[in-house]
């Protein structure tokens, strides 16, 4: 599967949670567990006022960004 974000930058990986690792990856966040990246996406994106992320997994997680307009999600 892939992701693709707002400026054109293209994510992959197998699973959801690779999708999730790898976006990390790209982020100031390399280090940090993916827990912690998905908290913290989420915090940011209220604190910008786009809204509350309500996820459980890298799957709803995805899924809430992509309802937030923040990526488009393809899934092979």
């Amino acid at each position: 599967m892939q992701i693709t974000l707002n400026n054109g930058k293209k994510v992959s990986g197998e699973t959801w949670e690779e999708v999730v690792e790898n976006l990390k990856n790209t982020s100031q966040f390399i280090g940090q567990e993916a827990e912690e990246y998905m908290r913290e996406t989420a915090r940011r994106v209220i604190i910008s006022g786009f809204g509350e992320m309500n996820y459980q997994d890298a799957e709803s997680f995805l899924k809430e960004l992509e309802r937030l307009k923040f990526i488009t999600i393809e899934v092979r």
